[in-house]
């Protein structure tokens, strides 16, 4: 981690939002500079760009398909949503929405994790493999993303992520 955060230095702002942009900025503005220089200028907040970007706030989407009567999967999930509260039994989960399309038999789930390291255990986790197994359930074809959040239009939307 450098000794300070440059957040005021207009390169590494730009850095900090596209690292292979701010590198090609830089080199349209420093018109034959060294390649290997312009990397290096933005070497020593590499690793500590990417230790903050593992920290950040992450989303995991939860796709799936069933086959049971909508009213026994609501009735399945309502038991079991304490498990998905704040400071519930899911590590790093700060809160789910639950999703329905009963036309489509498809349902899921949109989650905010608090770093992309419970995300991943979420998604590897015993919960989701266990859907794949769970009569009630009946679920199928079950799909998941994990997806990294952009802060700055985020923030301007009013996106429920702070």
């Amino acid at each position: 981690m450098p000794t300070f955060l440059p957040f005021q230095n207009v390169a590494f702002q730009g850095f900090l939002q596209s690292p292979r942009r701010a590198l090609h900025e830089s080199r349209e503005h420093h018109k034959g500079a060294n390649p290997k220089y312009e990397i290096a200028r933005f070497r020593p907040y590499l690793a500590w760009f990417e230790e903050e970007k593992s920290k950040m706030k992450t989303i995991v989407q939860l796709n799936l398909k069933f086959r049971t009567s909508r009213n026994k999967l609501v009735k399945h999930w309502t038991e079991h949503a304490p498990i998905f509260a704040p400071n519930g039994e899911i590590k790093g989960l700060l809160w789910k929405i639950w999703l329905m399309n009963e036309a489509e038999k498809s349902a899921g789930g949109i989650y905010l994790f608090r770093d992309k390291a419970s995300a991943k255990a979420y998604v590897n986790g015993e919960i989701i493999s266990g859907l794949r197994t769970c009569d009630l359930c009946s679920a199928y074809d079950i799909k998941t993303k994990v997806w990294d959040i952009l802060p700055g239009p985020t923030k301007i939307s009013h996106g429920p992520v702070n």
